[in-house]
């Protein structure tokens, strides 16, 4: 074979291979492409369905609070002294009081979804929650005035407890009458509707150290 022939052939599996990596390439970028059209259009069906539900539940809330007569202020209760009820509305729209609550503890925490400490709080709860169902029940009352960010932050979390929020947060006269000033506050509630402890802020385990203390010795 002369050198003519040998180049010429050089050159067109060289021109050959280009091809096919060309190819490769833009099949790899038609992929890429098509993951993130599907991934936003993903994001943007679960922020649909997130701002319809929101809207719902501002409905509910607006005919719920402008019908319930307002509680006077209280004292903020102390260990000793039974809860205050109130009022929100849960993540499925239903209206509903912590006295609907029936035959459990409860630990009540007065949270937020911009609260850093809140958000820490989560994953040791969780581990509560699934150890101590059968007889406590967690309550989240957020400060959110958005219930859109409440809704969207209680979905993100994966949160499997009862969260209620009332579209006036830290505003309302539940705020108010617990005299919340800091978050995450936590009462635990006995099944008598007593609280039998109470505390400001988050140190990892010292929700679990609080509640098998109380729930264990009471059997």
């Amino acid at each position: 074979m002369n050198k003519h022939i040998y180049f010429t052939l050089l050159l067109i599996i060289i021109s050959f291979l280009s091809c096919k990596n060309h190819e490769y390439r833009c099949n790899t970028n038609t992929i890429s492409g098509n993951d993130k059209k599907l991934k936003k259009h993903k994001m943007d069906s679960i922020n649909n369905r997130i701002i319809e539900k929101s809207l719902i539940i501002e409905k509910e809330i607006a005919k719920q609070f402008n019908s319930v007569e307002q509680l006077q202020n209280l004292l903020p209760p102390e260990i000793g002294d039974k809860y205050h009820d109130f009022s929100g509305v849960n993540s499925n729209g239903e209206f509903m009081k912590i006295s609907d609550i029936k035959g459990k503890y409860i630990l009540l925490k007065f949270t937020g979804t911009g609260c850093g400490a809140c958000v820490k709080s989560v994953p040791e709860l969780k581990r509560v929650y699934e150890k101590y169902h059968k007889s406590l029940e967690i309550v989240d009352f957020y400060s959110d005035l958005s219930v859109y960010d409440w809704l969207k932050y209680t979905e993100k979390e994966k949160i499997p407890w009862l969260t209620l929020c009332d579209g006036r947060g830290m505003y309302s006269n539940t705020w108010e009458n617990y005299g919340i000033k800091g978050i995450p506050t936590f009462y635990l509630i006995n099944k008598k509707g007593i609280i039998v402890q109470k505390w400001i802020g988050y140190e990892y385990g010292l929700i679990e150290e609080q509640i098998e203390l109380i729930i264990e010795n009471n059997k």
